[in-house]
């Protein structure tokens, strides 16, 4: 797949509005076209015939990529710490050479769900990002998710008048990327906790 289906792909599974998405891609200098399918394949035919003309426009949305796993749908919980303290945990931080994981084989994009069933539920570090005089430590873990659904019952051959409403359950493993972010300066420390769902 190429980087740029891979990105839009992903934008997309994140639940990012197609206005939105298109004013993203016009900030990286690259033209969309209407929804998600013909720019992909619109993208992609361009790139492929001008590589070296996208090279800065890739690396831009890249960017943007990287830093909405930082900040989109996230649940966040401010914790006051020394300031001193954070300084020298920073500072060990940055020197700290983080170990191969499973999930460095697609990072920053979820691993399929096959790999994904290799994998443990515990947190994984994967990343290590200084932002200004802040840390941001990029955490990949996979977590069981039940999520609700209204089902149309004509879907099931039920006759419409016969039920008002048909509540189903479906249960699945996901990837989430939860972020932690040290604050020296501020003497804060942010969890920030993936809620979005995938979309199936």
């Amino acid at each position: 797949m190429h980087l740029i289906a891979k990105l839009l792909s992903n934008f997309q599974k994140r639940n990012i509005q197609w206005q939105t998405m298109r004013i993203i891609l016009q900030l990286c200098g690259l033209s969309p076209s209407r929804g998600w399918e013909e720019t992909t394949l619109k993208l992609e035919k361009e790139i492929s015939q001008n590589s070296s003309d996208y090279i800065e426009n890739l690396k831009k949305l890249e960017i943007c990529y990287g830093n909405y796993l930082l900040t989109g749908q996230k649940a966040v919980k401010i914790f006051r710490m020394d300031s001193s303290e954070l300084s020298s945990l920073c500072g060990i931080l940055k020197s700290h050479e983080l170990p191969t994981t499973i999930y460095d084989e697609t990072y920053p994009f979820p691993l399929n769900k096959h790999r994904l069933k290799e994998v443990n539920s515990a947190p994984e570090l994967v990343e290590i990002r200084e932002i200004n005089e802040s840390l941001a430590l990029v955490f990949c873990t996979k977590r069981n998710v039940s999520e609700t659904i209204k089902i149309d019952p004509a879907e099931l051959g039920i006759e419409r008048n016969s039920y008002d409403e048909i509540i189903g359950k479906r249960r699945y493993t996901d990837q989430f990327f939860d972020v932690v972010f040290l604050r020296p300066n501020s003497g804060l420390v942010e969890i920030r906790v993936d809620t979005r769902l995938y979309r199936k």
